[in-house]
Parts: C-alpha cells; sequence; structure tokens
C-alpha cells in the first residue's frame, strides 16, 4: 500500500523556477498483468496413492491447479500422472510429493503457456437413449455458430446423433453449417487437443453413463450442461450421475455444472421443481437453469434443422433455447 502512494522525485522538485513547468506528460496506461506461467508435471505414483497425491495437490494448489490427468499403467498398480499446475507452486508440489510419496518417480517438466485454446462446453447425462442430451448440444452449437464462432460439435455419443443432425443440415442447406465429428472414446483426448487449436469453441455431446470418454470430456471442459427430466431427481437412481460429476471437479476445480429440465410438456409443480433442486445440490458449484426446454419443439428438430429455425414453427421452443444459450454463455 505504501508503494501506490509514493511520490515520484520527479513530482516533488520545487515549484519556484524561472521557466514555466513543462506540461506533464499524459500518464503511461497500466498495461494489464501477464497471466501466471503453467508448468506441466509428470509423475507415476502406486494406484493406492492417487487419492493422498490428489488431496495434497489440491491443499497446495486449489484453484491455481488448471487439470490433472491420470492413466493406469504397470497392470493397475501404477498411475501416470500429468499435473498442469502454477510455476510458482512446482518447487512446494515436489517437496510434498517426495516426503508423503518416497515411491513416485517424476518425469518430463515442461512449461506450458496459459491456456488460450477453445472453449469446451460438455453435455452429459447418466441414462441410456439421450434424454434431450444431443437436442440442447446440436441447438447450442447452432445458436454458437449463428452469433459467428467457429464452433465444433463433437459426437462422442455411440449412437452418433449429432454428427447424423449435422450431415443431413448441410446436406439440405441449410445455415448457417454447423461442423460436427463423431469421435470414439479412446481418440477423445488427442481430438480435443488438436481441435482446441483451431475452433473458437467445442460443445461436446457425450457418452451416457460412466465411461473414459465421458470422464475426459469432463475433465477437459469448463462448464457442462446437464439435461434431467423431473423423474431423474432421484438420488437412489441416478447418484451415479452426482458421483461422476463430482469426482471430475476434483480434477478440474474450475469445472461449472448447469442442471436444465427438458422433457416436460407443462411446468413442474413446485414439489417437483423442489427436488430437482434437492438433487442438484448434491454436485458441487452446480446451479439450475432458470430456463425449462419442453419436448414439443424438441420432438422436431432432428431432421437437420433446429429449434430456432423458422420451419420449425415453435416459437416458445425456439425461445427457451436461446435463453439456455445465454445462460451457458453469456451469464456469469
Amino acid at each position: 500500500m505504501h508503494a501506490f502512494f509514493t511520490t515520484p522525485a520527479a513530482e516533488r522538485r520545487s515549484f519556484w523556477v524561472r521557466r514555466a513547468v513543462a506540461p506533464a506528460a499524459p500518464p503511461v496506461p497500466a498495461t494489464a498483468p501477464m497471466p501466471a506461467q503453467a508448468c506441466l508435471m509428470q509423475m507415476t505414483v502406486d494406484a493406492g496413492t492417487i487419492t493422498v497425491l490428489r488431496q495434497m495437490v489440491m491443499r497446495i494448489c486449489g484453484e491455481a491447479m488448471e487439470f490433472m490427468r491420470i492413466e493406469a499403467c504397470d497392470h493397475g498398480t501404477r498411475i501416470k500422472v500429468w499435473l498442469c499446475i502454477s510455476d510458482a507452486l512446482v518447487a512446494q508440489v515436489m517437496d510434498a510429493v517426495m516426503r508423503n510419496l518416497p515411491d513416485a518417480e517424476f518425469g518430463r517438466f515442461s512449461q506450458r503457456a496459459p491456456r488460450r485454446g477453445a472453449v469446451i462446453i460438455a453435455i452429459a447425462n447418466q441414462i441410456a437413449g439421450d434424454g434431450g442430451k444431443s437436442i440442447v448440444a446440436s441447438n447450442l452449437a447452432l445458436l454458437r455458430a449463428r452469433a459467428g464462432r467457429k464452433v465444433m460439435l463433437v459426437d462422442a455419443d455411440p449412437r452418433q446423433a449429432c454428427s447424423d443432425w449435422s450431415s443431413e443440415r448441410n446436406a439440405a442447406g441449410l445455415k448457417p453449417p454447423v461442423a460436427a465429428r463423431a469421435v470414439a472414446g479412446r481418440d477423445l483426448p488427442q481430438q480435443i487437443e488438436t481441435l482446441g487449436l483451431r475452433y473458437n469453441d467445442i460443445l461436446i455431446d457425450t457418452e451416457s453413463g460412466d465411461t473414459p470418454a465421458s470422464r475426459c470430456a469432463l475433465i477437459a471442459a469448463r462448464l457442462v450442461v446437464v439435461p434431467v427430466t423431473v423423474g431423474q431427481a432421484d438420488l437412489a437412481g441416478h447418484y451415479q450421475l452426482i458421483a461422476r460429476l463430482n469426482s471430475a471437479r476434483m480434477f478440474n476445480p474450475g469445472l461449472r455444472v448447469l442442471f436444465v429440465i427438458v422433457g416436460a410438456p407443462a411446468d413442474p409443480s413446485d414439489a417437483e421443481l423442489a427436488a430437482v433442486r434437492a438433487y442438484v445440490a448434491h454436485v458441487m458449484s452446480a446451479t439450475l437453469a432458470s430456463t425449462i426446454i419442453h419436448v414439443r419443439g424438441a420432438q422436431r428438430q432432428l431432421a437437420g434443422g433446429g429449434i430456432g429455425d423458422t420451419a420449425s414453427g415453435d416459437p416458445r421452443a425456439a425461445a427457451e433455447m436461446r435463453e439456455l444459450y445465454r445462460e451457458v454463455f453469456v451469464s456469469k
């Protein structure tokens, strides 16, 4: 604070001089602080110590951890870890690992420039069959393309509903076109890295259920949108989704989760809405969208058209999807 109030020496000179003092030079604009440099650490630890490592890193780094990725090796007895943290915290993490995990083996350390890649949004749920997931993914991608963004819709769901929708839309000549790519689960991490350098936004229609590909999408995403029906707000039947989202946030501390009610022909009752809110409250940093996507418009858009297209003939559904778009991309 003292430095803030220090007066430069030139300004402390006496005003009692013979000649007029020249006008003060215009102030130099303050430069924005440089983003913190990040370091990518690689290490290998015993499988039984991965929880200890995660807790230790979270205690030291907190929100300064950009991501933590793991991969089993040596028949599952060891775990490879890629840890991206602030450069200033590398020494503390190394010291803690060496003291608490003496069997850990360190690999490469490399400087990583601040991430300037695409905004990654994942759309996920737990039920088989879709449950509105692909509807939400395709229409958010369409609205983002209309906003002038370069968008890639990644279809990681084996049903490939989004990639089929994109092909039908492009074949029909509907504008704007929406690029989509079907990606097998094992290829998803590399595809995210590659596409992130070429597109402004990546929307991932994830595979339903707990799979390696769906976990990878959640760890890479800035936000995950979770379509949910009123009947799914059941802890006993759908707790796996809650556990998966909370687990992803341990490795991706900045992840935000937005639930949205879909598929209801009418608005839920107060009791049903309270049940959904109680369900959402079990997920860290999760919120419930104020928008409800009704089923009538959702059923009309998979022939290559979007809910917001004029031909859909459902202005109510179009308005609902635009509101959801604002909650995803505009609201903080």
